[in-house]
């Protein structure tokens, strides 16, 4: 937790350069709970949509407030873009995949077929039912 807290500050900094660009901070509000959730990810660029793995799916739930679609600030190499994040269902995840792998190959083994990837759409849709941001 220390760690994660640790590279927020570095990229919301000038020093965000030492870290991999494909590094973001994923900022929203839970769904549920109403509080505000920080954290880092590595981010891919997918036209105007950004694609994040939630790797072991299993053990954390941040993921699991993007089951529908959900406002969020993306800030990645410097700047920061409004965006609304959803899981992506098949056949679109296994494209989305392939896309997220060239970028990084060595990410196949702890991919299983069930992981989910949460694609952050830049140009949002509109619609009532999208939760909130902070």
């Amino acid at each position: 937790m220390r760690l994660n807290r640790l590279i927020l500050r570095i990229l919301d900094s000038p020093f965000r350069r030492v870290l991999p660009r494909e590094l973001g901070e994923i900022s929203y509000t839970g769904p549920v709970s109403g509080r505000s959730v920080r954290l880092p990810a590595l981010c891919v660029a997918d036209g105007s949509r950004f694609l994040v793995v939630a790797g072991r799916p299993g053990r954390k739930t941040w993921w699991r407030a993007f089951r529908h679609p959900c406002h969020a600030q993306l800030l990645r190499g410097g700047t920061r873009s409004a965006t609304v994040g959803h899981v992506l269902p098949e056949p679109e995840r296994s494209t989305a995949l392939e896309t997220y792998l060239v970028t990084h190959p060595g990410s196949r083994r702890g991919i299983g077929p069930s992981t989910p990837i949460i694609a952050f759409e830049t140009r949002p849709p509109t619609g009532s039912d999208i939760g909130s941001v902070r």
